[in-house]
């Protein structure tokens, strides 16, 4: 029983803790599928988590290829443009 009430209480002061703290803010990554731009954080850029990024119409949709593998930790992800979004990776 007192195995079961302190299971309990470590496990109600960790929801508290949890709750009180803030989430990891990531950061926004935005694939233009109509000009084939990567923007992260707001700056172009042809390379994401290290990793090089090329981009080319594939059958009408806007096809980002990531020369390695493709990463998205805790980020926000948006695609904006008129063509449909296809993401590639040559690794995972």
């Amino acid at each position: 029983m007192l195995r079961r009430a302190t299971c309990l209480f470590c496990a109600t002061g960790l929801f508290f803790l949890a709750v009180g703290m803030p989430l990891a803010e990531g950061v926004t990554i935005e694939f233009n599928t109509d000009s084939g731009g990567l923007l992260v954080g707001g700056s172009p850029t042809t390379v994401l988590n290290g990793v090089t990024v090329q981009s080319s119409v594939v059958d009408g949709r806007m096809q980002f290829r990531f020369l390695g593998d493709l990463t998205l930790n805790s980020d926000f992800v948006l695609a904006v443009g008129s063509r449909p979004l296809s993401l590639w990776a040559g690794n995972d």
